[in-house]
């Protein structure tokens, strides 16, 4: 789990994402787009992740998963932020 969680920071920081820098089995990070948007358009795709934290309505928690899940959710994540897929829904 803690291999997973460094990759996660990692994607995190090339994105400039803030987040937590906790030792869960989550990662937690300000995304700068409201967390239902973040997570309808995650939906989307199949990915499923946590639900909101009022009122850091910014803030999106994901679960670490698989070595293959975490990099499907990072890069849908990546795709979402970078062509704005998030505002587009």
């Amino acid at each position: 789990m803690a291999a997973e969680r460094t990759q996660w920071h990692s994607a995190l920081n090339d994105l400039n994402l803030t987040h937590t820098d906790g030792r869960a089995s989550f990662v937690f990070f300000d995304a700068g787009y409201p967390q239902t948007e973040i997570a309808a358009s995650l939906r989307n795709q199949g990915i499923e992740i946590g639900r909101a934290f009022p009122p850091l309505s910014n803030w999106v928690r994901i679960t670490i998963g698989l070595p293959e899940e975490n990099k499907a959710a990072q890069e849908q994540l990546r795709m979402a932020l970078s062509k704005n897929l998030v505002h587009a829904l």
